[in-house]
């Protein structure tokens, strides 16, 4: 359904598709809550950036977040590099005879590290290596003459999986939606690639439930490890676990009296060495906005608006024009490192468009009707970054406006893309990262006074100067 409009210079009945009305409906609020003129010229601080200077500003050993896939992490302190001493001394605990399983600890980190420790080099003997007798239960016998110890287990593990919530392992199989795959883990090792830094792994918003490795033998997955606190193996080890793995396969069935996949089952011996990693809490560095960064604050358009904070979302961005990805290697593509600062909305807000953009409260890891940073009540968060490819290939010369970041609401009225133009109300706003943006249901004019000055007079650019 449309409404019909009267334009005041002649009259006529113009009519608005439903995403449309919404728009209308946030411009006339906004010219009637301000009570002034918009300057034709005022462009909202949206203006064409050369990005031809701002190549690799923002590479820095001490952010997360190079990985190309995901890069949501940011600002994480890289974890201390696992040492000689702390290796060979994690291995001499963990190797001794346990004949049970320890996988009980009394915390739940959400936010923290996996590190490689140690990879076994034991071998083992499958099954294929001993006499049997056939039968309806075939019985297994003694190892036969020349037998072998064929199996080099640590090279059959890999895709370290780790439990955030309810969950279980049923016939090697992972049960449930909350196992989560640390990537850069396998055969008994990591690699510093997908998406580590140094060599270690960060977990987001994720959990320490249980860990699971999966065993390329048998290809189930195996939870048969203990965990122990890095306090209870060497004072210089106090704030770590380790989680030290005991390889077993077993696949074996009996078709007509004979036993089946032989070679895809061996027994375990209770020493947890096979594989050992460290899990240490996440520590992160205060964000601080890199030179050249610019922030942009918007209004998502809910309900026609009557507060006017411009903290539905808050998020600054850094341009790179020669970014690297890990199948091509460094590319002349623009890139922008997105930090979302805040999200002051209750709606679904897509920073990027919904295709390639992310939602805002899924990177913060809340559900869409929690407010996260906006004071009030609201949930409190740290910054999360990720990478947005705008252009796959450049020109030298070219330049980016930032007004060309489509941030995207979907509302009862279907999905609406943020519209600013030039001396019409705007749905977001570009300003410097020493602005502070309002709390909830504070109005920007109220915090800054000077913005209503601002929107008369587009050259009155220190309106947030002062509070």
């Amino acid at each position: 359904m449309g409404i019909g409009v009267t334009s005041c210079s002649n009259d006529e009945i113009v009519t608005l598709a439903p995403n449309e009305i919404v728009h209308h409906d946030f411009q006339t609020t906004f010219k009637q809550y301000f009570g002034t003129d918009i300057d034709s010229k005022q462009d909202w601080g949206f203006k064409d950036i050369s990005f031809a200077s701002t190549r690799s500003a923002y590479v820095n050993k001490n952010e997360w977040g190079k990985g190309y896939y995901h890069g949501t992490q940011g600002f994480l302190k890289v974890p201390r590099a696992v040492t000689a001493f702390e290796r060979d001394t994690v291995y001499k605990y963990f190797n001794k005879k346990r004949e049970k399983l320890r996988r009980v600890i009394n915390i739940n980190w959400t936010d923290y590290c996996i590190s490689h420790v140690w990879k076994g080099n034991e071998t083992y003997y499958d099954w294929s290596q001993y006499q049997w007798t056939n039968g309806e239960e075939p019985v297994r016998g003694a190892l036969n003459p020349g037998a072998n110890k064929n199996v080099y287990a640590s090279n059959y593990m890999d895709h370290i999986q780790v439990l955030k919530g309810q969950g279980s392992i049923e016939n090697g199989q992972l049960v449930g939606d909350n196992w989560e795959h640390g990537n850069d883990f396998n055969v008994g090792n990591n690699v510093d690639g997908y998406e580590t830094i140094e060599g270690h792994t960060y977990m987001l918003n994720s959990g320490t439930l249980d860990f699971a490795y999966h065993n390329t033998l048998d290809s189930k997955y195996h939870n048969d490890y203990i965990i122990i606190a890095g306090a209870d193996i060497h004072p210089d080890l106090a704030g770590f676990y380790y989680v030290g793995f005991d390889f077993m396969a077993n696949d074996f069935y009996v078709q007509d009296g004979t036993p089946q996949h032989l070679n895809m089952c061996v027994d375990r011996d209770w020493f947890f060495t096979d594989w050992i990693v460290r899990i240490s809490p996440a520590e992160f560095e205060p964000y601080v906005a890199p030179e050249g960064t610019h922030r942009i604050i918007a209004e998502d358009l809910a309900g026609g608006k009557s507060d006017f904070d411009y903290n539905d979302v808050v998020f600054d961005v850094m341009l790179d024009n020669y970014y690297n990805t890990p199948e091509t290697g460094y590319q002349n593509m623009l890139a922008a490192k997105i930090t979302v600062l805040a999200a002051g909305g209750t709606m679904p807000l897509y920073i990027g468009g919904k295709e390639n953009g992310r939602e805002v409260h899924e990177l913060f890891g809340v559900s869409t009707k929690t407010m996260v940073n906006t004071n009030n009540g609201t949930v409190s968060k740290r910054p999360v970054s990720f990478v947005l490819i705008l252009r796959n290939s450049l020109q030298w010369n070219e330049t980016y406006n930032l007004n060309q970041i489509p941030v995207v609401v979907e509302t009862p009225n279907g999905d609406i893309t943020l519209e600013t133009r030039e001396g019409n109300p705007a749905e977001k706003i570009c300003v410097g990262t020493t602005y502070s943006w309002s709390n909830e249901r504070e109005s920007i004019k109220n915090k800054y006074p000077h913005f209503k000055d601002w929107v008369r007079d587009h050259n009155f650019t220190d309106w947030y100067a002062t509070e």
